[in-house]
């Protein structure tokens, strides 16, 4: 094969975009905000005593709450270790509940908040422009909220008895320390990638993040590729396994397990695998991945061996 493609399906999942999770203008997500405004606001009237007062709205305890642990008039720090899914909807949802905090987010990578979900759509052509992924930047969060993104920045220990943590800038080298109030730790995860033979080789690639599928695009264009290997068999899998196919390459999606899309009934993922196979991608359920070796045939990236011998 060409290059194969190691769906990260079965890395541990972080919370809920606080943004779409596939590319939408600005009037959606304002739309989609006051709708959840309009929700909250309701049900807080219904929870609301007869007389009136008081409030037994969680959202207002947790603001109440932050509010009174402030210091006289010096506004709490908060930061977040980690962006994307689970960090930044921590910070946005920080920022609503206190509007004077001061919210820093560290952000190992270069993106804080970007249509993951769109990622395979990108590859395959049905999302041209690259930067409608980019759904959110520093500066927008800056200038929207008032949060403090630093992207291409790790967080490298933490003093819980100083409430400070060691912080490295990728770009400039610079190590420094930042004090905090309060610590949320959102540091997602790596794609599962087993000990399997050869798995290291050039063109096997995980998608991740959207420099992942920078180089998935760039190991495509640069080998010219024709054929792909999906690994995996679960959403991201299946959705890699369908966009590869609609750039125009021959594409086998692999699966250990019996059945696709371990999630659904047998009897829908069967549905779901028939159609694939209809639309030209070849699926093999209940055969692993043996090893990745020196392709035979002229290929650029690996022959594939299965544990079934093919």
């Amino acid at each position: 094969a060409v290059g194969s493609v190691i769906s990260p399906d079965k890395e541990r999942r972080e919370g809920g975009l606080p943004f779409p999770s596939h590319p939408r203008d600005t009037k959606e997500l304002e739309l989609n905000e006051h709708r959840a405004a309009t929700v909250h606001n309701e049900r807080k009237r219904e929870r609301e005593p007869a007389g009136g007062t008081g409030s037994t709205d969680p959202a207002h305890s947790a603001k109440q709450k932050m509010n009174n642990n402030n210091n006289g008039d010096k506004p709490r720090r908060l930061i977040v270790v980690g962006g994307v899914a689970g960090g930044a909807s921590c910070a946005v949802r920080a920022r609503r509940l206190d509007e004077n905090a001061e919210i820093i987010v560290f952000e190992k990578g270069p993106d804080p908040s970007f249509a993951n979900c769109g990622m395979p759509y990108h590859l395959g052509g049905e999302i041209k422009d690259r930067s409608a992924l980019n759904v959110q930047t520093p500066a927008s969060l800056k200038k929207r909220l008032n949060l403090d993104v630093r992207c291409l920045t790790e967080v490298t220990k933490i003093n819980r008895e100083a409430k400070t943590v060691t912080v490295k800038e990728y770009s400039s080298g610079k190590v420094y320390d930042e004090a905090y109030d309060d610590l949320v730790l959102s540091l997602g995860a790596a794609p599962f990638k087993p000990p399997i033979p050869g798995i290291e080789r050039d063109g096997n690639i995980a998608l991740r993040n959207l420099d992942d599928m920078d180089k998935i695009d760039g190991w495509i264009r640069k080998v010219e590729g024709k054929r792909a290997v999906v690994a995996g068999a679960g959403f991201i899998g299946v959705e890699m396994a369908e966009q590869l196919h609609h750039r125009g390459m021959s594409v086998v999606l692999v699966e250990a397990l019996p059945q696709i899309m371990a999630p659904l009934d047998e009897e829908y993922a069967k549905l779901l695998q028939n159609d694939l196979e209809r639309n030209g991608v070849r699926v093999l359920v209940g055969d692993g991945i043996k090893g990745f070796s020196e392709p035979t045939d002229g290929a650029k990236g690996s022959d594939v061996a299965l544990a079934s011998g093919e």
